[in-house]
């Protein structure tokens, strides 16, 4: 038995971008984590602008982020994968050195790394290389430049861990944003998973219970469920990736 551990900035990242492959994995009896960094509380009740129109959409006006941790603890129980949630906020409830609003409007949600975040990197850094180096770790690639996918992905980046395997993020890699063209990525090798139906129909499942952030990316679950079926059709959501030098440890 492996112990994998999914690294997801928020809550629904794991199961968009590898809801197939977690299940896969834990049915073949593999220890499975998934570790979501940016699962805390906001620090106050005071909600800025952006952040307060978010909960709208997502129609949670009192307390989203319990509301969304349960809906992954629902999300995990599906995939048979151990949930782990981390006391950092949203980007949208950070602030930055002056106690301003780190997001104000859409566009920041994919700026660089700011200095006054950096605090952020060093402790998931150090965090993950105090574990035991037989654990494979899943970072996102960042795909799409969302900050907080940005703070993980660099994190993993100062790793001295050498089991390593990326996934890409849906749906980012999928749209039409800036941030989402591979080239500057490197060169990827897939490791592929043989996915059942089953698994399949598990990932649409644990999508699913991520009730609030549905109307982020689809009209309705019907959408939801038939662009993963034609991203699944088309090859998606069946494989990692290394980078570089390639290793036999999968």
């Amino acid at each position: 038995m492996t112990r994998y551990i999914f690294l997801s900035p928020h809550l629904d990242d794991i199961v968009l971008s590898c809801g197939a492959i977690v299940d896969h994995l834990s049915n073949k009896g593999h220890k499975i984590e998934i570790w979501t960094f940016f699962a805390g509380d906001p620090p106050n009740d005071h909600f800025f602008s952006f952040a307060l129109s978010l909960h709208q959409r997502w129609a949670l006006p009192n307390n989203p982020i319990l509301t969304r941790r349960k809906e992954d603890i629902s999300s995990c129980f599906l995939l048979n994968a151990t949930p782990r949630h981390f006391d950092f906020p949203d980007c949208i409830y950070r602030t930055d050195g002056n106690s301003n609003p780190l997001i104000t409007k859409e566009e920041d949600l994919y700026q660089s790394i700011p200095s006054h975040q950096l605090y952020l990197v060093e402790y998931i850094s150090e965090l993950l290389n105090r574990l035991p180096p037989d654990v494979i770790l899943v970072s996102p690639l960042s795909i799409g430049n969302h900050i907080d996918h940005r703070i993980v992905r660099a994190a993993v980046d100062h790793l001295t861990h050498k089991k390593i395997l990326f996934y890409k993020d849906y749906p980012y890699h999928v749209k039409e944003i800036e941030g989402s063209d591979l080239s500057n990525i490197g060169e990827l090798e897939p490791v592929d998973y043989k996915i059942t139906q089953t698994n399949f129909k598990n990932w649409i499942k644990a999508i699913k219970c991520h009730k609030s952030q549905i109307s982020t990316f689809w009209k309705d679950e019907e959408a939801l469920t038939k662009e993963i079926i034609n991203y699944a059709k088309a090859g998606g959501g069946k494989s990692l990736y290394l980078i570089g030098e390639t290793s036999s440890f999968t």
